[in-house]
């Protein structure tokens, strides 16, 4: 199956923005680790939070077909 150019990019930038944050969400992982006193359960309570506002911001939404 081919990709049209047009439609390629929108996926690449999606793609990189899921990458980005993925790296952000494990930077802050490891600051939590390091600076709190968290427990792994209330670090992913954090997360679950997290996942919650970013669910509701337009800007954070992936487009198309994807899970």
């Amino acid at each position: 199956m081919l990709i049209a150019a047009a439609d390629a990019r929108p996926m690449g930038h999606d793609w990189l923005r899921v990458a980005e944050s993925a790296d952000a969400d494990q930077r802050l992982v490891r600051a939590l680790e390091h600076a709190t006193d968290l427990t792994e359960r209330q670090i992913d309570d954090v997360f679950a939070y997290l996942r919650i506002l970013r669910a509701s911001d337009p800007a954070t939404e992936i487009t198309g077909d994807g899970p």
